[in-house]
């Protein structure tokens, strides 16, 4: 199979050459996650802005740093029967969170979005302590506040603390941008 995803800068020279199968988009910590073979259960890890390898490919999945921790996923089991564990961890690759079955997505300002075994999300802070109420549906925070859905109630926003800030009640809602 061919590699062909590399990275260039504005005036188009190299810097991550293009010897990978995928790669993220970088982060502020310059940081971007990689794979040289998506299909290997530990095949994902993270570059630096060289090209060089930061943090050795060992998950199932890697998400993009955000604050300076990242998201990842191991993947234990049987082949037949998988099982997805998901963890947090810094920029050297040690776990702030041990993985756990819940799923994690990062929501910035040192906030994550937990699924819950019921199905409902919760936000919490890197150590998965949960923040304010349970909701159908979140997204990541933009401008200090995180859009949020209650089925039957509607669209709100929550701050970092996890409190609701603006009602759940809109018919619709997008999250703000800076100008």
């Amino acid at each position: 199979e061919d590699k062909y995803i590399g990275m260039w800068d504005n005036d188009f020279a190299v810097v991550i050459r293009a010897d990978y199968e995928s790669l993220g988009t970088p982060s502020a910590d310059n940081l971007v996650y990689f794979a040289e073979d998506p299909n290997d259960d530990e095949g994902w890890g993270y570059l630096d802005m060289k090209g060089n390898v930061a943090i050795k490919p060992q998950w199932y999945s890697a998400h993009q740093f955000v604050d300076g921790m990242a998201v990842v996923c191991e993947k234990r089991g049987t082949k037949e029967e998988p099982k997805y564990y998901y963890g947090i961890i810094n920029k050297k690759g040690d776990y702030i969170t041990e993985p756990q079955k819940n799923y994690i997505q990062s929501a910035g300002e040192d906030r994550f979005i937990l699924e819950k075994s019921s199905g409902k999300v919760v936000l919490c802070d890197k150590n998965l302590m949960e923040l304010g109420s349970s909701y159908d549906r979140m997204i990541e925070f933009s401008c200090g506040l995180a859009r949020v859905y209650k089925d039957e109630k509607g669209y709100g926003y929550i701050d970092a603390n996890g409190n609701e800030v603006v009602p759940c009640k809109y018919t619709g809602a997008a999250s703000f941008m800076d100008d």
